[in-house]
Order: C-alpha cells, then sequence, then structure tokens
C-alpha cells in the first residue's frame, strides 16, 4: 500500500494502517471509575497531556493465567492442572476436591457444598470474589486484583464518575489527567507510564488524535 504526501512517496505498513484504524476510534474524552480495597475513585482522562485509561492499568510484570489465578485463590495450587480442566470442561466441582479447599483456606466444608457439581468459575466468582464462601474480609483474601466491591462501592464511585462527566461537558475540567480518590488523597493530577510503552506516547496515536480533535488540541 503506498500513499502521496507532498510529493513524496512512501510505503505505509499494515502495522501503521492497524495503528491509525485503532487511533481513529479514541474519543475526546474519557472517565474511569473503579473500586478497590483502601479507596475508590474516578478519573477524567487528557489523552495528550497525561495518562490515558491505559496508563493506569498496564502490568508492571507478567501476568498469571486463569487457572493459576483460581488455583491460587481457593488455596489450591498443586491442583493446577485439575483446576485448568474444570475451566475447559465446564464440569462440575466434586466434594473431594472441595474438601481439599476447605482445608487450604480453614473454611467449614458446609460453607463450600452449595457449590458442589457447579462450574469451579462459579465458586470462584461468587464464593471467593463475591464472599459467598469466604468473608471479604479475611486477612489477605480475597486477592486486591480480584476483588469485588460491595455495592455502596460502585455507586459512590459512579457518582464520582457521573460528576467528572458533568464537569467535562461544562468545561470545568483541569488541564491534563485527573484522579479523585475516596480513602486517601482527593484530586491529583496523574502523568503517563514513565516506561514509555502505552498508547498515548506513541507517535502514530498522538498524531490520529491531533488531527481528529484539531480544535481542542489547539485550545490546549
Amino acid at each position: 500500500m503506498k500513499s502521496k504526501a507532498k510529493g513524496v512517496r512512501r510505503h505505509v505498513t499494515i502495522r501503521e494502517v492497524a495503528k491509525a484504524a485503532g487511533a481513529s476510534s479514541l474519543p475526546e474524552w474519557i472517565g474511569n471509575a473503579w473500586t478497590q480495597p483502601g479507596d475508590l475513585g474516578a478519573s477524567s482522562h487528557d489523552f495528550l497531556n497525561g495518562a490515558c485509561v491505559d496508563c493506569m492499568y498496564l502490568p508492571l510484570q507478567a501476568l498469571e493465567n486463569e487457572d493459576a489465578i483460581i488455583a491460587s485463590a481457593l488455596g489450591i495450587p498443586g491442583q493446577l492442572m485439575q483446576v485448568r480442566t474444570l475451566l475447559h470442561n465446564g464440569a462440575g466441582v466434586t466434594r473431594d476436591l472441595l474438601s481439599l479447599i476447605a482445608t487450604a483456606r480453614d473454611i467449614p466444608l458446609d460453607r463450600l457444598t452449595p457449590f458442589e457439581g457447579r462450574p469451579i468459575r462459579t465458586l470462584y466468582v461468587e464464593g471467593f470474589c463475591g464472599g459467598a464462601a469466604l468473608p471479604l474480609g479475611s486477612v489477605g483474601t480475597p486477592r486486591q486484583d480480584v476483588h469485588v466491591p460491595l455495592a455502596h462501592q460502585s455507586a459512590i464511585a459512579g457518582v464520582l464518575l457521573a460528576a467528572a462527566a458533568v464537569r467535562n461537558a461544562l468545561g470545568l475540567g483541569g488541564p491534563g489527567t485527573q484522579v479523585t480518590r475516596i480513602g486517601s488523597h482527593l484530586t491529583q493530577p496523574a502523568a503517563k507510564d514513565p516506561r514509555g510503552i502505552c498508547i498515548c506516547q506513541d507517535e502514530d496515536y498522538r498524531e490520529v488524535y491531533q488531527h481528529k480533535y484539531a480544535d481542542v488540541a489547539a485550545a490546549r
């Protein structure tokens, strides 16, 4: 594929085309809300001058596979292959496996028996992440990255997100990316990922964004 620009012909790679297509779908403004142990909040994102949403969630290390995450959460990392098989075929959790989990997590077996015969993902999501089998107040559990918030926490985060959207619509938002937290700091700026690996630091994405929102970029 070739294109002309200022009388100069250049080759455009498939990667550049894909990046341009992705960048062209970027919205002008993004709001995000979250909950986690310790705090909750909302963020208002400026793609050019602050952290975009991707910046906030880029992993700092290699991520575990789902089977390893679930086996660890259930306290049975030694049964990884059995967990993997159950995830693959959707078969129900056996009483023997529930007994192993109860022993490993030091919880009464009768808390787990309602999940007998049900998919292991259901046990993980409802029983451990949702607190049906393992209380959310247990020390160290569930892991922060699998924590499921209470309803009122999500509701408060939603209110903060709605307020951020109204501020943006009225042109009252501050410059750059702003993060509002309940539980620690209030409102503070958020910088781009220092490793320089995010799409908002990619020149192709930035160029397409600036072209798409030329008036907005010029005003800034």
